[in-house]
């Protein structure tokens, strides 16, 4: 079995998407011990914010319709497939328009439940929805399985945004500012490049269709609590921190946290070649197809789990070397954050049976309890223990959220995973 695996198009597609994502994520490395060298722990802070009401947004921009247009690709057969992603852009338009108008209208409000300066809300809203372009064009390359065009589309973006970051942080000295809008710029700038490819494939069809955009929306909306309590379980973390002990503890926070965000891209990566695949097979609906998923997934748990604390283990004395004096103590939520990545992975492998079977409403039970239990622990843990209670709380969460979805996966698709089943 493992021969059949190294010879197919599985291992050399996950090696390139691996390659691609790692030096993806080289790159943002690189900027470590230059931020923390240029920026205060508070203007650090600051910057993660940013991020995670802009990861919490994107659930609302397009309403998570970019999902079902994947899923659509792998069933061109059943619908008009362009027709189907230009009725799917007017959803993102309508709530991307309605994002803005939020933002200006209640700007002091939300600024003051996330403390981050009302005038800099409108940037957030324009990152957010370039994201959805940029990660739909992305998710139909993974489904066409070109990891080379994929990589170099991410990597290049990423690239310029260093490079804009550290004219903005470093000559002209803007702080936290700088970094922002190096992110919003080339962001929007690939989401308008995103654009002009989709229509250059024909991938893009002038006609309206209220069926195709109710499929969507009854694909895209009930993932809307799933992505928004991801992104909660993934980035709440910060914001409780900065409540209960201050902005310069989440910046010492989030260095440690990128570093164990080494395990989220390995197991990502495999994830985007593992998809196409499993998605291939599902549909022969063959036994002995199903057995060898199965077996491949174990292997892959116990392997992801073991490298996240092996990682841990060893990267302490580069993280010393690499960040500024002031970020020293962020190397003590790496083991726990990394572990709680591993959880996630083995997450990312399950709910492709959920999505497969189109049963989203499994997930946005799940991710919504998971979610508040999340909210629950963390300010419990960070209020008794510190901010390590954060790490803690992560770990806990993305373990149960494995294991409940791992539990409606099988409701939704079953699939031999007592293996004695089909002996």
């Amino acid at each position: 079995m493992i021969k059949n695996i190294v010879d197919s198009n599985l291992l050399k597609s996950s090696f390139v998407f691996t390659a691609s994502n790692a030096l993806n994520s080289a790159i943002p490395f690189l900027l470590i011990p230059v931020l923390t060298r240029y920026l205060s722990p508070s203007d650090y802070g600051i910057v993660s914010i940013f991020q995670v009401v802009a990861t919490m947004l994107i659930s609302f921009a397009g309403l998570n319709t970019q999902n079902s247009v994947i899923v659509q690709y792998y069933k061109k057969e059943e619908v008009n497939f362009p027709v189907y992603v230009y009725n799917t852009l007017l959803i993102f338009l309508i709530s991307s328009v309605l994002l803005l108008v939020i933002s200006f209208l209640f700007g002091h409000t939300i600024s003051r439940m996330v403390e981050f300066p009302s005038e800099w809300l409108p940037f957030i809203v324009v990152f957010a929805c370039s994201q959805f372009m940029f990660q739909m064009l992305l998710g139909l390359w993974i489904a066409e399985e070109k990891p080379f065009l994929y990589g170099l589309f991410q990597i290049s973006q990423t690239a310029l945004n260093l490079i804009l970051s550290l004219i903005l942080v470093i000559p002209f000295e803007l702080g936290w500012k700088g970094r922002v809008i190096a992110q919003v710029l080339v962001f929007f700038m690939y989401a308008l490049i995103s654009l002009f490819i989709l229509v250059r494939k024909k991938y893009v069809k002038i006609e309206f269709n209220k069926s195709y955009i109710l499929k969507a929306l009854s694909f895209g909306v009930p993932l809307i609590p799933h992505t928004f309590g991801g992104a909660v379980m993934m980035f709440s973390d910060r914001l409780i921190i900065s409540s209960l002990v201050g902005v310069k503890e989440v910046g010492i926070y989030m260095v440690g946290f990128q570093f164990a965000q080494i395990i989220l891209l390995i197991q990502d990566s495999i994830n985007n070649a593992f998809a196409p695949w499993i998605y291939k097979n599902l549909k022969k609906n063959n036994k002995v197809d199903n057995l060898k998923l199965v077996k491949i997934t174990y292997f892959y748990m116990a392997a992801i789990f073991a490298f996240s604390i092996l990682y841990s283990l060893v990267i302490g004395p580069l993280f010393r070397i690499f960040v500024g004096t002031e970020f020293i103590a962020g190397e003590k939520y790496i083991l726990w954050i990394a572990i709680g990545f591993a959880f996630n992975g083995m997450y990312k492998m399950v709910v492709n049976y959920i999505f497969y079977a189109e049963k989203t409403y499994f997930l946005a039970i799940i991710t919504t309890t998971t979610a508040v239990v999340n909210i629950a622990i963390t300010y419990f843990l960070v209020s008794r223990v510190g901010v390590i209670g954060a790490a803690y709380s992560l770990c806990i969460c993305y373990f149960l959220s494995f294991l409940l979805t791992w539990y409606c996966s099988n409701i939704a698709h079953p699939m031999p995973w007592r293996l004695n089943r089909l002996k």
